[in-house]
C-alpha cells in the first residue's frame, strides 16, 4: 500500500518536487569485491560475466541477499554450522535515470530501503553518500532513508554503488527483502516509511500484558493470567526488535536478533501452556518435550553464531504448523467439539429446531473455546503464508502479527463471553435456584439420611421391614434407647386399631412393596404409637430403596406435623448434627437448617440458603470426607459413571466411617452454620479458580463454592480447609 502510494505520488509531481523512482525498475548488478571506479563504467558492468544482474520479482532468484545469490566464493559453509562463514565484501550497483533536477538545491531527496545490511556505504556518482560500515558496528537497518542532497544528483543517469561487508552465510547481508527501493522527496518518503502498525500491536501487546499481570497478582492461584501476560510482552518485544523500533534500544543489530529469536522460540511455548491451563487440562509429552527444547533454543540464541540461528529458525518453522495443529485440534478443538456436544443435548432437551450447523455458528462465537478455535485457525493460515514467504518468496511478510492480533481479539471475545455468562448467572441466580430445586424434587435420587440430634424420626429396615437402625429420636416418641428397637417389625410400630389394623397393615405394605429397585421413593402418612399412654401421633414418611449389595434396604424419615407447627414459636435454636457420607442426607439435613428461617425471610431466599448449605454439605462428603478430587469428579460425569465412584467410597473401610459435623446457631438477628469434615482440607483458591472455569464452560459440578460466596454474608475458610463457617444476617 506504502509503495503504490509513492508511485501515484510520483506521477502527479515533477522529479523537481515530489516524484517517486523505484530503484529496482533496472537490473541490480553485484559482485564480491569491491572498487569506487566500477561504478563509473555503466557499459562495462552490464557487459561483463563478474557482475550479476538481478531483476526485480518475488522468489529467491531476485533477493538481493547475499546469502541467496550465486557468486563465485572460497568459503563453504555447512547447514546448521556453529559459525558464520568469513566476512567478504560485496558491491551493489543501481542505475537510474533523471530527466531534470530540481532548481531548489537545498532540498534533500532520499533513498527508502527496506533492508540492507550489515555494514554499508552508500556512493552516488563517484562521491560518498552515507557511511555505515567505518564504524565497526552491525547496522542491519529496516525502512531506513539515505539523505540525498539534490547538488549530488545529475540530469540523465546517475549510479548508486552500495560496498556492503559481512558474512554470506548471514541472511540479513545485502538486501534481504525483495520488495521497492524508492528515490524521491526526502520529507514524504520519511513521513510514509512510518510504519504505525508495529507500534500500534506493540502498545496493545504491552498494555494486555499489564492487565494480566494485574489480574494474576489480584488472583496468584489463575496462572493463565501469568502465561497470557508473559506470551503478550515476549510477542511486543518480537515485533519491536523486527521493526526499525529497536534502533533506540540497541545500536547492535545483532543483539536485536539474537532478542528477536529468543523470543520467536518462545511464544509456541507460552502459548502451549497458556491454554492448557485455560482449560485445566494435564501437561502433556509435547510440552514435556517442548520445554526443554526452547531452553536449549534460548541459550543456543544468546552463544551461537546468527548464521546458525536462522538456520535453526528455518527449521523450527517447519515444526510450527504441527504446533498449531496440535492447539487447534487437540487442545482447543476437543474443548470445542465438547462444547457442540453440549449444546446439542441442551438443544434437544429444549426441543429446539437447530441444525448442527447453526449449533455449531453458535458455539463458534458464544464460547470461550469457539473463539479461541476460530482464532487459531486464523493465526494457522497466516502462519503458512509467512513460512511460504520464508521459502519461496522472500517478500519478509510477517502476517503473523496480525493473526496474534486476531488471536488477542478472539481472547478477548472469550473473556467478554465468560463475563457476560457469569453476569447472567448472577442476575437469574433466583431464578436458577428455583428451577434446580424443583428439579431436585422430581429426579433426585439421593435420600438416604440418618441424622442424630434432629427431631425427625430417621431409620433404616431391611428386606423383611425388620429395623436395622434409628436415630436418637427414638427416645423421643416411643421412650426407649434406639438399639432396643433393632431387630422388631417397622410394621409393629404403627398406630392402629380394631377396626382399621388391616386396611392400614395392607396400605403400608403396599407403598413397601413399592420401593422394588435402587433409588425408587415413596411418601405416605401414617400414626405411631407414642410413650404417651399410646396415644398416637401423625407423621410424614417419606422412603426410598437404596442397594446395600445383594439385597435392597429402605432408608425412610418420618416428620411429625406438629413439630412443623410449632416451628413458628421458636426464637433461638442451637444445635449439633453429624451425618454419614450419603448425599441425601446432605438433602434432608439442609431442610432441617433453614425450617426456621421461613418466619425471618422470604420463600426464595430460604431456598436459596438451603441450596448452598446443601452444595457445601455435598463438598465436605465429596471432596472432605470421600477424598473425591475435582478432576476426578470431572472425568466420572463426562463418563457417566459418578454415583458409582460414591457408591464404591462409602463402602471403603478407609472412608465408611468419616462424619460430617454441623454445629446450628439461630438467633433473631443472625443465623451461623460451622460445617466441618474429616478428610484432609483442600486449597481453597485453586478450587475456585476450577470452579470459575467450569462455570465459563457451562459445566455444573463446582458451584457450591461460588453458590455460598453469593448466598451467605460470611464464608470463612478455617484449619486445612476441612471447615467452613458461614453466617447469614437476618
Amino acid at each position: 500500500m506504502r509503495t503504490f502510494l509513492l508511485l501515484f505520488l510520483g506521477a502527479v509531481f515533477s522529479l523537481s518536487a515530489d516524484s517517486i523512482i523505484n530503484l529496482r525498475d533496472r537490473p541490480v548488478y553485484v559482485r564480491t569485491g569491491f572498487n569506487l571506479d566500477w561504478q563509473m563504467d555503466s557499459e562495462h558492468i552490464e557487459n561483463s560475466d563478474k557482475w550479476k544482474p538481478v531483476p526485480m520479482g518475488n522468489g529467491r532468484e531476485f533477493s538481493l541477499a547475499a546469502r541467496f545469490m550465486d557468486l563465485p566464493t572460497q568459503y563453504e559453509r555447512r547447514f546448521l554450522s556453529l559459525d558464520d562463514s568469513p566476512e567478504e565484501t560485496f558491491s551493489y550497483v543501481f542505475h537510474f535515470s533523471l530527466d531534470k533536477i530540481s532548481s531548489h538545491q537545498e532540498k534533500i531527496a532520499g533513498i527508502l530501503l527496506p533492508t540492507v545490511g550489515m555494514r554499508w556505504q552508500v556512493y552516488l556518482n563517484g562521491e560518498i553518500l552515507h557511511d555505515k560500515l567505518t564504524d565497526g558496528k552491525n547496522n542491519t537497518r529496516y525502512q531506513y532513508i539515505v539523505p540525498v542532497p539534490h547538488k549530488k544528483l545529475i540530469q540523465g543517469e546517475n549510479t548508486l554503488l552500495f560496498r556492503i561487508q559481512g558474512s554470506r552465510s548471514h541472511h540479513m547481508v545485502g538486501f534481504y527483502k525483495s520488495g521497492d527501493y524508492l528515490l524521491g522527496d526526502f520529507d514524504r518518503l520519511n513521513s510514509l516509511s512510518v510504519d504505525l502498525v508495529p507500534i500500534a500491536l506493540v502498545v496493545i501487546y504491552l498494555i494486555i500484558a499489564l492487565l494480566h499481570f494485574i489480574l494474576y497478582f489480584k488472583k496468584l492461584s489463575v496462572l493463565y493470567n501469568a502465561l497470557y501476560a508473559g506470551f503478550s510482552i515476549t510477542l511486543a518485544v518480537y515485533i519491536m526488535s523486527s521493526s526499525k523500533m529497536y534502533y533506540y534500544f540497541f545500536e547492535d543489530s545483532v543483539i536485536a536478533y539474537q532478542i528477536q529469536s529468543m523470543c520467536f522460540f518462545l511464544l509456541p511455548l507460552l502459548g502451549i501452556l497458556f491454554f492448557k491451563k485455560l482449560f485445566n487440562q494435564k501437561i502433556s509429552i509435547i510440552e514435556f518435550i517442548l520445554a526443554p527444547l526452547t531452553t536449549c533454543l534460548v541459550v543456543a540464541s544468546m552463544l551461537f553464531s546468527v548464521s546458525w540461528i536462522f538456520d535453526a529458525i528455518t527449521v523450527y518453522k517447519f515444526i510450527l504448523p504441527f504446533l498449531a495443529l496440535y492447539v487447534l485440534i487437540w487442545i482447543i478443538g476437543k474443548e470445542f467439539w465438547n462444547e457442540i456436544k453440549n449444546e446439542v443435548v441442551e438443544a434437544d432437551k429444549k426441543k429446539l429446531d437447530l441444525s448442527f450447523f447453526q449449533i455449531s455458528i453458535k458455539s463458534l462465537t458464544n464460547t470461550v473455546s469457539g473463539n479461541l478455535f476460530f482464532g487459531t485457525i486464523v493465526f494457522t493460515i497466516l502462519m503458512l503464508i509467512d513460512i511460504m514467504d520464508t521459502a519461496i518468496l522472500y517478500q519478509g511478510y510477517f502476517f503473523s502479527q496480525y493473526g496474534f492480533l486476531v488471536f488477542v481479539f478472539a481472547i478477548a471475545i472469550a473473556l467478554s463471553n465468560r463475563y457476560i455468562n457469569i453476569s447472567e448467572k448472577n442476575q437469574e441466580l433466583n431464578t436458577e435456584l428455583e428451577i434446580r430445586l424443583k428439579e431436585l424434587e422430581s429426579t433426585d435420587q439421593k435420600n438416604k439420611f440418618l441424622v442424630d440430634g434432629t427431631t425427625d424420626l430417621l431409620f433404616v429396615i431391611g428386606p423383611h421391614y425388620e429395623i436395622r437402625s434409628m436415630n436418637q429420636a427414638a427416645r423421643k416418641y416411643f421412650g426407649v434407647k434406639p438399639e432396643s428397637l433393632i431387630g422388631k417389625s417397622f410394621m409393629d410400630l404403627l398406630y392402629t386399631t380394631p377396626k382399621d389394623q388391616i386396611i392400614v397393615n395392607q396400605l403400608v405394605e403396599e407403598n413397601l412393596r413399592a420401593l422394588s429397585v435402587a433409588g425408587k421413593q415413596i411418601q405416605f402418612r401414617a400414626r405411631i404409637r407414642t410413650s404417651r399412654m399410646q396415644e398416637p401421633l401423625a407423621f410424614a414418611f417419606r422412603m426410598e430403596a437404596v442397594d446395600a449389595g445383594d439385597h435392597l434396604e429402605f432408608i425412610g424419615k418420618a416428620t411429625s406435623a406438629l413439630d412443623e407447627n410449632l416451628t413458628n414459636f421458636i426464637v433461638k435454636e442451637s444445635q449439633v448434627y453429624q451425618i454419614d457420607n450419603y448425599i441425601l442426607m446432605a438433602e434432608e439435613l439442609s431442610h432441617r437448617l433453614v425450617r426456621v428461617l421461613k418466619k425471618f425471610l422470604p420463600e426464595y431466599r430460604v431456598d436459596a440458603v438451603r441450596t448452598g448449605l446443601r452444595e457445601v454439605l455435598v463438598n465436605s462428603i465429596e471432596h472432605g470426607n470421600l477424598n473425591i478430587s475435582f478432576e476426578e469428579k470431572s472425568q466420572h460425569l463426562s463418563k457417566g459413571d459418578y454415583l458409582e465412584l460414591i457408591s464404591s467410597r462409602q463402602k471403603d473401610p478407609i472412608y465408611r466411617s468419616r462424619k460430617v459435623t454441623v454445629e446450628y446457631i439461630l438467633t433473631e438477628t443472625f443465623a451461623t452454620y460451622t460445617i466441618q469434615d474429616e478428610g484432609n482440607g483442600f486449597d481453597y483458591h485453586e478450587l475456585t479458580r476450577k470452579a470459575m472455569a467450569n462455570q465459563a464452560l457451562g459445566r455444573e459440578h463446582g458451584r457450591g463454592i461460588m453458590l455460598a460466596e453469593n448466598i451467605f454474608d460470611v464464608v470463612e475458610y478455617r484449619g486445612s480447609g476441612n471447615s467452613v463457617f458461614l453466617k447469614l444476617n437476618l
